[in-house]
Parts: C-alpha cells; sequence; structure tokens
C-alpha cells in the first residue's frame, strides 16, 4: 500500500518518480497505465537506471557527462 500511496500522490506533481520493479509492474497495468497516461511523470527502478542517469543529464546539459553516484549496472 505504501508504494500505491508513493506514486498516485507524487506522480500528478513531479516529472520522475523512482520505485520497486513490482510497483512498476503494477502500473504497466491496463488500469493504472490509464491514468498514469494523464501525468508527465516518469518511473524509474533498477532496471532502467541508465535511463534516470540520462533523464538527469539532460536536465543538467553543463555538467558535461554522467551524474556520479548512480550505478548503472
Amino acid at each position: 500500500q505504501n508504494d500505491i500511496d508513493h506514486v498516485s500522490s507524487f506522480a500528478p506533481y513531479c516529472d520522475a518518480v523512482t520505485t520497486d520493479r513490482g510497483m512498476i509492474k503494477l502500473c504497466e497495468g491496463e488500469i493504472a497505465k490509464s491514468v498514469l497516461e494523464n501525468y508527465h511523470c516518469t518511473l524509474f527502478s533498477n532496471d532502467n537506471l541508465r535511463q534516470l542517469n540520462e533523464w538527469i543529464d539532460s536536465l543538467l546539459p553543463e555538467s558535461g557527462g554522467a551524474v556520479q553516484g548512480i550505478d548503472q549496472t
């Protein structure tokens, strides 16, 4: 329930939300997906850390490279 509260509270107001794989899978379901499509929020988990890193880099073009501290393995 905590993850559901987390996503439902923050997705309408955030550009990105990090959560676990199970919550990502739940949000990919037909009902949740149709609701989340109304927001411009991207969900990230351990499965797509590289994309999270690229997204952060796109926000900070002057950084010149990967943000330190995000493990991309």
